[in-house]
This record gives C-alpha cells, sequence and structure tokens, in this order.
C-alpha cells in the first residue's frame, strides 16, 4: 500500500476486527471441528477485489457473473461486501454470494452472503467453494487471505505455517530461474513437516 494513512487504517482493522473474529469463529469453541487456529499470528498472505458485473453477463448470454468451483491459498479466507444486495428502491444488485460446497449436505442454505457491506463470511481456504451468480447489478467484494507467521515458541508441534508456506513457494520456486531454483526448494523442504 502506498498510502501511509491507509495502511495504518488497513493495520488497524486487520488487528483489532478481522484477526480476532477469525480466531473467534475457529477456535475449540467454534465451529473448527477440532482445527484449531494456528498459534502464530495472522497475516495477509493475499487480497483481491472483485467485481461481478450481472448486465453484461446477461447480456453475454450467461445466468449471470460468477467464479467457479475452487480453493483458495492460505489458511483462511475472508469475504468482505462492499455494496448492497437489491433494495426496495431498485439499487444494488440481485442473486450472487458465496456457494460452499459443504452445505450442499443437509437443509441448510449452500449460497450465503454477508449482510451488508462491511460484513464478511469467513471460511477455511481448503474449503471448496465458488461465486454464485450475479444476475442483475454489479456486486463488488474484496477478499483477504490469511495465513501464519511461524508460532513464537518454535518446540511447538503445530504444522499450520509449515504447510501453508511450502505450498506458497511451489508456485514461485516454477517461475524462478534454474540456478535460483534450488534455494527456492530447499526453503520448501525446510518447512516440510512430513
Amino acid at each position: 500500500c502506498t498510502d501511509p494513512i491507509l495502511k495504518v487504517r488497513i493495520d488497524q482493522i486487520l488487528q483489532e476486527k478481522v484477526y480476532p473474529l477469525v480466531r473467534a469463529a475457529f477456535s475449540e469453541d467454534g465451529s473448527s471441528e477440532g482445527d484449531e487456529p494456528p498459534l502464530g499470528s495472522l497475516c495477509v498472505y493475499d487480497s483481491i477485489f472483485v467485481r461481478y458485473n450481472g448486465d453484461i453477463a446477461k447480456a453475454a448470454g450467461l445466468i449471470g457473473a460468477s467464479q467457479p468451483l475452487h480453493q483458495d491459498g492460505g489458511i483462511y479466507s475472508v469475504n468482505i461486501a462492499l455494496n448492497d444486495h437489491k433494495d426496495d428502491d431498485d439499487n444494488g444488485f440481485t442473486g450472487g454470494g458465496t456457494f460452499l460446497e459443504a452445505l450442499t449436505v443437509g437443509d441448510d442454505e449452500h449460497i450465503q452472503r454477508p449482510t451488508a457491506p462491511g460484513h464478511a463470511i469467513l471460511h477455511k481456504t481448503t474449503q471448496r467453494h465458488a461465486g454464485a451468480p450475479t444476475t442483475s447489478g454489479v456486486r463488488d467484494i474484496l477478499v483477504i487471505f490469511l495465513s501464519a507467521r511461524r508460532p513464537e515458541a518454535p518446540e511447538s508441534d503445530e504444522n499450520t505455517w509449515r504447510i501453508e508456506r511450502a505450498m506458497r513457494l511451489l508456485p514461485i520456486a516454477k517461475e524462478l530461474p534454474r540456478e535460483k531454483l534450488i534455494h527456492c526448494m530447499n526453503l520448501a523442504k525446510s518447512n516440510d513437516p512430513t
């Protein structure tokens, strides 16, 4: 981020809102199914702005603007709504949301939407999901992919950060010239807990 004021504000939001929310949502008391958040501090691995334009997609003969079924990089995904679903005055968009494959079993609603701009949906990056078709209007979201830094207590057998770091190094290694590849491979190997 080149704007120092914006960077300070984003860091503050991450530290005070996003990271505590993720830790609470995926703690033993939450819906983590036995997977505790990593011991190391959370950090942003990557982020993207996504715009789904349902009107352009419809004009092209599609059902709507969407993303195919996929998994993300990092450990957790935070999907933040930047605009409203359609309201009574016809402002906003229709359709859209995040399709979560795991919710197709049972009676749960398998398409989830943040309730308002600034609200978020959290999920593990290993959970297969898709962008449900936005059928009209424009849906804007900010997706933040979170990872973890190495825990302060290296004697811990917690390996989440090692696995995730090794996964990040693999695509980097594929792009490197041969003389730099060995160093990257050694880094990945030293972070692989197996």
